[in-house]
Parts: structure tokens; sequence; C-alpha cells
């Protein structure tokens, strides 16, 4: 599992907002909503952005696929 927190930036150049985003792989498959936005909440506590979203990435096995 994956989370992704996603934010904005202002880029100091051309004074455009940019989409940014830190991905954070390995996470325990167990960890529940709730610790995965206090975790979120705790990184971003160590920046100066304020505004942000958490998501979580899955993958799942729909099919095995094989030649026999």
């Amino acid at each position: 599992m994956k989370i992704q927190i996603q934010f904005k930036i202002k880029d100091d150049q051309s004074d455009k907002e940019l989409n940014r985003s830190k991905t954070f792989t390995g996470i325990d498959p167990q960890a529940t909503n709730e610790n995965l936005v206090k975790f979120a909440k705790a990184y971003m506590g160590l920046t100066d952005i304020k505004k942000y979203s958490v998501v979580k990435i899955t993958t799942e096995n729909i099919d095995a696929l094989s030649e026999e």
C-alpha cells in the first residue's frame, strides 16, 4: 500500500501555482485511515503548507494470467 500527499506550491519565478505530491511506499496494509491522516498531518507539519489532501493507493490482483 502507498499513500500520496497532494498539495500546491507557488513557483518562485513564474508565480504560477503548481501541483505537487509526495508518495510513501511500504505502508502497513493494516494501517487505518485515521493513522494515515495522522502521519500525513505530522509530515506536513514540517512544512509551511497548510492545505493538502491524502490519497490511499492500494493494488489488488484481479486475475492471474498464465500460459500452461
